[in-house]
């Protein structure tokens, strides 16, 4: 659990706690008291808020300037690719580039059916996470994960065909 939602179940803590008082408060003297601490802690939760989204702003604000940086950096090392850079790699990785809206392109490699299911995983948490960072509906989200089976099993029955094809052909055993 990130800081922010720590803070919020504290807010939520506070405000039920004082909701309690509120119940069994002996007179209107101290209701008005604990009614007003509530204003106060509404308050406080949307100052936490606004600075939490200033701070998301400002790290998204860190990851560009960062980006820019690295692509800089890059474009004076002409032999740094992906490629290249993955020759290093020794577990499973899962890349995907996409430029200008263009179809991606993935760079992946896995060791064992383990380490697909874990790559899955994590690849579906962080594409929701971003998605819910940038505003995405969780239709479009459900959208997307049509298209991405859509198209793994279009390419799994290009596959079959070639092979049957083989095998018609005598190429194949």
């Amino acid at each position: 659990m990130n800081l922010y939602h720590k803070v919020e179940a504290a807010f939520d803590g506070m405000a039920d706690a004082l909701k309690a008082a509120m119940n069994v408060a002996d007179n209107s003297e101290e209701t008005e008291l604990y009614s007003d601490l509530s204003i106060d802690i509404e308050s406080l939760r949307d100052d936490a808020q606004s600075l939490y989204e200033k701070l998301i702003q400002k790290k998204n604000a860190a990851s560009a300037v960062a980006a820019v940086e690295t692509a800089k950096e890059s474009d004076k090392h002409s032999d740094l690719s992906i490629d290249k850079i993955l020759e290093n790699v020794k577990g499973s990785y899962l890349i995907v580039e996409l430029f200008d809206g263009k179809k991606p392109v993935v760079h992946s490699k896995t060791r064992n059916k383990h380490d697909v299911i874990e790559m899955y995983s994590a690849a579906v948490e962080t594409f929701m996470e971003k998605g819910a960072e940038n505003l995405v509906f969780p239709e479009e989200m459900v959208e997307a994960h049509k298209k991405g089976v859509n198209r793994s099993l279009l390419k799994m029955a290009d596959k079959v065909q070639q092979i049957l094809e083989d095998i018609v052909k005598g190429e194949r055993k």
